[in-house]
C-alpha cells in the first residue's frame, strides 16, 4: 500500500470561488467558481505527475466550502485526507467505505437495484444470455420478488429453467442453455468474492451527501486498493453509482454549491470493454446530471 499523501494546504475562499494558486506577478489567479463545479472536470497526466495530490487538494477544499465529496482510493494513499493538518487547519470530516467491508463501512447493493444491464456486463454475457437475464429480472419484478443477493438470482434462474415452457409462452423463449451459462458465470464471480458486494442493507445516496452542523461537507472515501484486482467489478460499481445519481436526484439547476462532487480515479476502467450502448448511456447521463447538482471528475492517465 502506498504512503498517505501529505496534508495539502487550504485554498483561500474568496466569496463564491476557490483560489488554488497566485497569479503571475501578483495578478489575481482564476478561481474555481463554486456554482460551476457541477460542470464536471478531468484530471489527467502520466504516472508521477501529481494526479492524486490534485484530487486530494480539490476534494479537501470543496469539502471545506460545504460540498459533500465522494472519492475512490485505488492506491490506498488517500487515507491521509483524514490526518491532522498543519497550521491549525481542521481536517474535513471523512467516511470510509469498502465493497469488501474490510477498510471501511461495507457497501451493499441489491441485485434488483444493480439491474440486468450492469449485471450482464459484470458477468460478461453474450447477447443471448443478456436477453435471458433481462427476462429473469422482468419475471421477478412482475411477481413482486426482490432479488437481494446471488442466492436469490440463482433461485430465480432455476425457476426459469424449471418452468421454461410456461414462462416462454408469456415472455418469450427461455433457453435453458443460456440459463446454465449464466449460472456458471455467477459461480465464477462468486469465487472472486463479488458476492459480498450484493445484499442488504443497501447503501443510500444520502449516506454520501452528508454535511456537518457548521456547513462542512463530508468526504466519503471508497477503499478500492483490493478492488483494483477486479477491475470489472470496480468499473461496474462506478457506472451503477453514476446511473443511480442520475435516476434518483431531482432537478436542481445551478445551486450556490453542488449537492455532491464525485471523483472517479482510474476512470478508464469504467469504459474498458463496455458495450457501445452503455458508453452512450454514460454520455447522456454526463450531459444531464449537472442540472441535478452533481459534479463528476474523471481522474485517469
Amino acid at each position: 500500500m502506498s504512503q498517505p499523501v501529505p496534508p495539502q494546504p487550504a485554498a483561500p475562499q474568496t466569496g463564491n470561488a476557490l483560489i488554488f494558486a497566485d497569479g503571475a506577478e501578483g495578478t489575481p489567479a482564476p478561481g474555481l467558481v463554486l456554482k460551476r463545479i457541477n460542470r464536471h472536470g478531468l484530471v489527467t497526466g502520466a504516472t508521477g505527475t501529481g494526479k492524486t495530490v490534485t484530487l486530494q487538494t480539490l476534494a479537501e477544499n470543496m469539502a471545506r466550502a460545504g460540498i459533500p465529496v465522494f472519492v475512490t482510493d485505488v492506491k490506498g494513499d488517500l487515507s491521509g485526507i483524514a490526518l491532522p493538518k498543519a497550521a491549525g487547519l481542521v481536517s474535513p470530516p471523512c467516511l470510509f467505505w469498502d465493497l469488501a467491508g474490510k477498510g471501511g463501512h461495507p457497501v451493499r447493493i441489491t441485485i434488483s437495484e444493480f439491474g440486468p444491464v450492469l449485471m450482464g456486463e459484470l458477468l460478461d454475457l453474450s447477447d443471448a444470455q443478456r436477453g435471458v437475464l433481462e427476462l429473469c429480472f422482468k419475471v421477478a419484478d412482475d411477481s413482486g420478488l426482490l432479488l437481494i443477493d446471488f442466492k436469490d438470482l440463482r433461485a430465480m434462474l432455476q425457476h426459469l429453467a424449471d418452468n421454461a415452457k410456461e414462462i416462454s409462452a408469456t415472455y418469450g423463449l427461455v433457453s435453458t442453455a443460456s440459463v446454465a451459462a449464466i449460472q456458471r458465470s455467477l459461480l465464477s464471480l462468486e469465487n472472486e468474492g463479488a458476492d459480498t458486494f450484493f445484499g442488504e442493507p443497501a447503501i443510500e445516496l444520502a449516506d454520501l451527501m452528508r454535511t456537518t452542523p457548521d456547513g462542512k461537507g463530508y468526504i466519503s472515501v471508497l477503499h478500492a486498493a483490493e478492488l483494483m484486482q477486479k477491475p470489472k467489478i470496480y468499473g461496474c460499481f462506478l457506472l451503477w453509482l453514476l446511473s443511480e445519481l442520475f435516476e434518483q436526484m431531482p432537478e436542481a439547476g445551478d445551486l450556490p454549491v453542488p449537492k455532491l462532487v464525485v471523483f472517479f480515479d482510474e476512470a478508464h476502467l469504467m469504459f474498458d470493454s463496455a458495450p457501445k450502448a452503455l458508453i452512450e448511456k454514460v454520455g447522456q447521463v454526463m450531459r444531464l446530471i449537472r442540472s441535478k447538482g452533481i459534479g463528476v471528475y474523471y481522474v485517469t492517465q
